[in-house]
């Protein structure tokens, strides 16, 4: 399980493809605040549509604010986010998340 997120399209600037990602991947729109960090990731593996890849990720995490909630819809049908949900911080502990954002969210609130 992570976070709304995915690549730059060519011409897109980071902060614009952050709010797109989040609104393919969960229907919300978001009001972007500060940069709270860059991850960076390498690692070899199966990807969705089965073939192995050779992956580097450079992660640029942004603080958000969703003004008007609504229900999660997944609007990139057919990519790689099944579902989108909105959870308790009270219930993060007991998910099963990707280890980077595991990390990210046992860091001090900023």
């Amino acid at each position: 399980m992570g976070l709304p997120g995915g690549g730059v399209e060519p011409g897109e600037e980071p902060d614009q493809a952050v709010v797109r990602e989040v609104w393919e991947e969960s229907g919300q729109h978001i009001r972007l605040e500060e940069p709270l960090d860059v991850l960076s990731q390498h690692w070899v593996g199966r990807a969705p549509d089965g073939l192995v890849e050779d992956f580097h990720a450079v992660r640029l995490v942004y603080r958000a604010w969703v003004e008007e909630p609504t229900d999660p819809v997944v609007h990139d049908v057919g990519g790689t986010t099944e579902s989108a949900a909105w959870v308790e911080e009270h219930e993060l502990a007991g998910l099963p998340v990707s280890p980077w954002v595991g990390a990210l969210l046992a860091e001090p609130a900023r």
